[in-house]
């Protein structure tokens, strides 16, 4: 099951950054992203130069995961 619930602007990551599998979603979505901006190193998650938008600048955190602000979030 991907960690991704609803499309588009509404679109919600609901994955955890200690599991593998949604770290592996969260880089390979934040690798085609046009809006991803690294964020500041004291507000990264992940450790490590490859894009992730558990590390993302664009990225609000909300009970339970993040949405993207910019909207394009996509599984």
């Amino acid at each position: 099951m991907t960690p991704v619930v609803g499309a588009g602007s509404g679109a919600v990551f609901v994955g955890s950054v200690d599991s593998e599998g949604d770290l592996e979603v969260a880089a390979a979505i934040a690798l085609t992203c046009t809006g991803f901006t690294r964020d500041d190193d004291d507000e990264c998650y992940v450790d490590g130069d490859v894009p992730t938008c558990f590390n993302c600048r664009a990225r609000r955190w909300i009970t339970g995961g993040f949405t993207c602000m910019k909207g394009l979030l996509r599984g």
